[in-house]
């Protein structure tokens, strides 16, 4: 705080002199001023600042925990305000994301010493891990033979058919309903009200695809499927909320033979080993529509 101070000077005739002072003692404090790390995505840069101000003199900070990949960067500014030093600090932490998978949690101590006095100070961060993105990368999947699609005859409809449904469709469609497109993503669609056409609605584009037979379901695997590693395919298996993220959308297990999976909005999911039994899975799993909603829903044609 703030102390007065007053000197008094006496000569040998008598005569006094008085000075005021204000003596200012400050606290030497260092103050940080980052509460917590942001979540490191596995596989992406990263980067995040821990910033601080103080009063006093400081050292160089010093931080333990970091994973491998990771490094900091310090940087701060003083000035001197009445005989002590004040100013601010900034720690930068960047990585590579090409990290131990194995681990997902890390604790980080920021050390930031002040210089000659006993006023340290340690904080203590969480360092959290989260998974990779599913890659998208269709490179080596091997396609389906056609000689594998099992065409369920009840169902099948030739060529001229399909073109006649999707172009009466195409005729029908009225007015884009973004919120209604957006909502049913990823989700298979039965025109109730019809005969119970399958439309499948990609996550991507939001379009709807018709689904007439088993062909047509082949051609949407090969087509809007998207890539998978075994590893994150065998979480999609074990990990209800991980899979839950990924609903609606078709994987291509891009390490073995391009095998096609549907992940369901409960998360789970279920193996299309070939065009008749994913035109089967797909409408056992459909939900109902009516007429004016799906003509909301903008489509297209597997080409």
């Amino acid at each position: 705080g703030e102390y007065p101070l007053t000197l008094i000077l006496t000569d040998n005739d008598g005569a006094i002199l008085t000075q005021p002072y204000i003596l200012n003692v400050v606290g030497l404090s260092i103050n940080v001023l980052t509460d917590s790390l942001s979540k490191f995505d596995l596989n992406e840069p990263y980067s995040d600042t821990i910033d601080f101000n103080f009063v006093g003199y400081i050292g160089t900070p010093t931080i333990t925990g970091l994973p491998e990949v990771m490094t900091s960067e310090f940087e701060s500014k003083s000035n001197r305000t009445v005989g002590y030093f004040s100013g601010s600090g900034h720690i930068k932490i960047i990585g590579n994301g090409k990290i131990n998978p194995s681990l997902r949690h890390y604790d980080i101590k920021v050390f930031i010493p002040m210089d000659g006095y006993a006023q340290n100070k340690i904080h203590t961060y969480s360092l959290d891990i989260n998974d990779a993105v599913v890659t998208e990368s269709l490179n080596n999947v091997q396609t389906f033979s056609q000689s594998t699609i099992a065409q369920n005859e009840n169902d099948k409809f030739n060529k001229e058919n399909i073109i006649k449904i999707f172009i009466e469709e195409e005729r029908k469609f009225t007015t884009i309903d973004s919120s209604l497109s957006n909502k049913l993503k990823g989700r298979i669609l039965l025109q109730v009200e019809n005969h119970g056409e399958a439309w499948y609605i990609n996550p991507k584009n939001s379009k709807k695809y018709y689904m007439a037979d088993g062909d047509e379901a082949y051609n949407i695997m090969r087509d809007l499927g998207v890539g998978i590693t075994n590893k994150d395919l065998e979480k999609i298996k074990t990990d209800k909320n991980f899979a839950k993220k990924h609903s609606g959308k078709i994987f291509l297990q891009v390490e073995d033979k391009g095998q096609a999976y549907y992940i369901d909005f409960e998360g789970n999911g279920h193996y299309l080993k070939d065009g008749g039994e994913a035109y089967k899975i797909m409408r056992e799993l459909g939900l109902g529509i009516t007429n004016n909603n799906i003509r909301k829903i903008d489509i297209e044609e597997i080409k």
